[in-house]
């Protein structure tokens, strides 16, 4: 079925390295199963003096955060730009990466509408850092705005079974009108697995290598990932950490640990760049990030897609994209650093064990963890929604 999609983005859906390249990836994938892709992308907001006062005010004085993309003035902007859009294209259906462009009260709609988001604004309350010491008045304009676009919504998609439970128990939500949907690797090419079976011998050697990738360090558990590597060398199993993309690491730890090789900022765009991050993956042993919080984590899928088995912490909505036994293991948030390791040190001691659980975590990201399959079972959701 021919459908014509209107395609909303707050960040800009036709830059790859936009909002982790979420909005790309998901406009591409729509595309190649067909849907007739039609832009609103990137929306502009500017803030009114009084918007900007009352930021002012909360971070100087009152020492609050303050949430200036939920104020009403910012959501018509955002409204306003999508209206105008939506007169001319005439959409069979529409689908918004995030709610806030259809959370005004005035939002009058008509054709169906897909919100694919990664969170709710109620998962994301007190979970992430910038969400935390929030001011009420933020507070309730957010949850408000989650609200009033759920409720204009005929189909909610979240990656994690963690966010649609949220969606369903805390803002009354349909069930039948949410759906699991998990992300996909961020991947310019899917990795051919016929060629991982010659190395997964050699990861197997030591040193161990294992493989960080996160901007946010102290979110994605870069201290205690280093720690547990420093115990499996002190313990005897000689082990190297790979970084990728850190913005920024704790000082008292570089330069000063010799297993750590930092390779900086990758840019997969390029041939090089390409080459070196497929080159890392096929290496490592383990992807390991032990993040505090965390939606989903798109890089749990792209480690899959090259048979990488990932450590994890089982928070928020990491469960939907790490699934214990196939392509890794979920450790509680205050697991131990001797928990981690014992596991390691157990499934390495074991190469028929470590290769099934790479074999596992491609099938994994083969079935589930990639933008293709994700796209497909959204399009026929999209057209039972305009039969």
């Amino acid at each position: 079925m021919s459908m014509k999609l209107a395609f909303v983005s707050r960040p800009n859906a036709l830059d790859i390295k936009a909002y982790s390249g979420i909005p790309y990836n998901i406009a591409q994938s729509l595309q190649s199963v067909g849907c007739d892709i039609h832009y609103i992308t990137p929306l502009e907001e500017q803030a009114t003096f009084g918007i900007k006062a009352k930021h002012y005010v909360y971070r100087k004085y009152i020492k609050q955060s303050f949430l200036r993309d939920r104020e009403p003035p910012i959501i018509r902007q955002y409204w306003n730009q999508v209206r105008t859009k939506l007169l001319e294209i005439k959409p069979d259906i529409i689908l918004s990466i995030d709610s806030l462009p259809f959370a005004s009260v005035n939002t009058e709609i008509n054709a169906p509408l897909v919100i694919w988001g990664e969170a709710t604004f109620n998962n994301c309350y007190n979970f992430y850092p910038w969400y935390k010491n929030l001011c009420k008045e933020s507070y309730i304009k957010a949850e408000k705005a989650d609200r009033l676009a759920y409720e204009k919504a005929s189909l909610l998609i979240f990656p994690s079974e963690w966010a649609v439970n949220n969606a369903i128990n805390h803002y009354g939500v349909d069930a039948s009108k949410v759906k699991a949907i998990p992300y996909g690797a961020n991947l310019l090419s899917n990795p051919n697995f016929d060629s991982f079976d010659s190395i997964i011998s050699a990861r197997l050697e030591t040193p161990l290598k294992f493989l960080y990738m996160g901007t946010d360090w102290s979110r994605k558990g870069g201290n205690k990932v280093v720690e547990v590597v420093r115990t499996l060398n002190r313990q005897g199993y000689p082990a190297e950490l790979h970084i990728l993309g850190a913005r920024w690491i704790d000082p008292k730890i570089l330069p000063f640990e010799p297993f750590i090789i930092n390779h900086g900022f990758v840019d997969k765009s390029t041939v090089e760049g390409k080459e070196l991050f497929e080159r890392i993956f096929q290496q490592s042993t383990f992807f390991i990030m032990l993040s505090v919080a965390e939606t989903f984590g798109i890089v749990y899928c792209e480690a899959s897609a090259y048979g990488v088995p990932s450590i994890a912490h089982d928070v928020g909505g990491v469960s939907s994209a790490v699934i214990n036994n196939q392509n890794g293991k979920l450790f509680p948030l205050h697991a131990s650093v001797e928990e981690i390791t014992n596991w390691i040190i157990k499934i390495t001691s074991n190469p028929e064990q470590y290769t099934e659980l790479v074999h596992s975590s491609y099938q994994l990201f083969a079935r589930s963890l990639n933008w293709q399959t994700g796209a497909q079972q959204v399009k026929k959701y999209m057209e039972n929604l305009i039969k």
